[in-house]
């Protein structure tokens, strides 16, 4: 069973600025979500054979407050509602099971614990 505390500022310990700054250069390359669905394709690119593909929500809100869900080629075994590590871009594509695919979004860790300023905001 999932703890479900809040983590708050948990998708890096960089200042303010330097996430900023990041986000304008197109996202952090490695974000802290949780599973929260599946999207099933039977249709999909001949690189993405045999990959499952999860729907993950950021913890850390958008500029407006907004949380939204995106898709994430998982590269792990996840399942829904764990806490999971998603690196994005080039980062995506190092994997052998997507270095040749159109992916943007790779789940590369299952979360056990995390710690944010010495204290355990989440456990498994």
């Amino acid at each position: 069973m999932c703890s479900r505390l809040p983590i708050p500022g948990v998708a890096g310990s960089a200042s303010p600025q330097v996430r900023s700054a990041t986000r304008r250069k197109g996202g952090l390359p490695v974000r802290l979500a949780r599973v929260v669905g599946q999207v099933v394709a039977t249709a999909k690119v001949a690189a993405l054979s045999g990959t499952t593909i999860l729907m993950v929500e950021d913890f850390e809100n958008g500029s407006d407050g907004m949380r939204f869900a995106y898709a994430a080629v998982d590269l792990v075994g996840a399942g829904h509602d764990e806490v999971v590590l998603v690196t994005s871009g080039s980062a995506a594509r190092v994997d052998e099971a997507t270095a040749a695919a159109p992916v943007d979004h790779a789940i590369i860790a299952i979360a056990d614990t995390v710690v944010t300023h010495g204290e355990v905001t989440y456990s498994k």
